[in-house]
């Protein structure tokens, strides 16, 4: 009765489902899982699951496995498992990462203020206030320059 209802893969459909890569939102725990489920099912080798890990990682991930991986080696299926806990090890190392970093920038805020306006988040070079000459606390005395035959010369700033 098993064998009424069981389902026969060709070669064309194996290697098409060995060759599609690894979905962002699934682990690298979950994707080893499916192709070993794959190659149980279409009863094919065990060197297409390290083929799908080493060429069809995304490209964020496929130059640290291929570092890992070792074309020499025969134990295809403890090869796959060793270079997916790593990859794995690493993402998640990343993920942490990043979310700390996040959080470490919200939450420092500027406590500057402007020595011009008297506002916070920006200084006084800065400032679209330019009423008041003083910038850092240093006085600036503006020179105008004259104009030569209809040219425009910008002030010059002596300190």
């Amino acid at each position: 009765m098993v064998d009424s209802y069981r389902i026969v893969f060709s070669k064309q459909q194996t290697i098409k489902l060995f060759a599609e890569r690894k979905e962002k939102g699934r682990s690298w725990s979950d994707h080893l899982l499916y192709l070993v489920a794959l190659q149980e099912a279409t009863k094919s080798g065990e060197e297409l699951i390290m083929e799908n890990i080493v060429k069809y990682a995304q490209p964020e991930s496929q130059a640290l496995i291929i570092s890992q991986y070792n074309r020499f080696r025969t134990g295809y299926l403890a090869h796959a498992e060793e270079i997916v806990s790593f990859i794995q090890e690493l993402e998640d190392e990343t993920v942490g990462y990043e979310k700390n970093r996040n959080e470490v920038v919200n939450s420092l805020t500027d406590t500057r203020r402007c020595h011009t306006c008297g506002q916070v988040g920006h200084i006084a070079r800065y400032c679209r206030d330019k009423t008041n000459p003083i910038e850092s606390g240093r006085k600036k005395a503006l020179v105008k320059e004259k104009t030569i035959s209809g040219h425009f010369l910008l002030p010059r700033v002596m300190i």
